[in-house]
Order: structure tokens, then C-alpha cells, then sequence
């Protein structure tokens, strides 16, 4: 896997990408509070990635950002992903992707 962000602060990933069944991620958002050195779990997602790849009518987070994904990237539409490169060029989220109760921060 190879990243990097660019001097707008877009985010670049490259990967080769060897499924391993299930295919699943984890995703985890977690908050700093302020001088602290600890980050505090927000919430937590175990997600069938071939699920939601299919998905889109699903309103859940991961669905959403998963969509959001796709706009700037090759990542696959159906599931199973098959073996392959995948990337994403001058990713950054969007305004409609994060929830209103996530404040700027760490």
C-alpha cells in the first residue's frame, strides 16, 4: 500500500488488494479531547465490505462513505472485490459524509 496527501490536503491511496474470504473491515472513529495524548472510541463498525460495495440504497455510515470512496477511486462495484490494484486520487471527504455530531478535531 502506498499514501500520500497533496498540498490541498487530498488524500492518495494505491494498493493491491488479495481478498481473503469473508471480506470484511473494521472501522473505528475515535476522538481526541483536547491536551490529551488518548483517543476515545466514537463508535465502531464491523462491515461486510462485499455488502456493502452492492449497496446503494443502504443510508448506514459506511455505506455512505463507501460511495463517497468510489467518486474518487476504481474501487469496485460488485462483490465479491476481485484481486487487483485499487487507488484513489484526490480523495477528501465531503460535507454530506460526516455526521453533524462529528466536531473538527483530532
Amino acid at each position: 500500500m502506498k499514501s500520500w496527501l497533496t498540498a490541498e490536503g487530498y488524500l492518495n491511496v494505491g494498493c493491491l488488494y488479495r481478498p481473503i474470504p469473508p471480506a470484511s473491515a473494521s472501522i473505528t472513529v475515535q476522538f481526541q479531547i483536547e491536551n490529551s495524548k488518548n483517543y476515545h472510541t466514537l463508535f465502531n463498525y464491523d462491515v461486510d465490505t462485499c455488502q456493502s460495495v452492492k449497496s446503494h440504497t443502504v443510508s448506514s455510515l459506511p455505506s455512505l462513505w463507501f460511495r463517497n470512496v468510489r467518486k474518487y477511486g476504481n474501487l469496485s462495484t460488485i462483490g465479491p472485490m476481485k484481486v487487483g490494484y485499487y487507488d484513489l486520487r484526490n480523495f477528501h471527504l465531503e460535507d454530506n459524509s460526516i455526521p453533524v455530531y462529528l466536531r473538527p478535531g483530532n
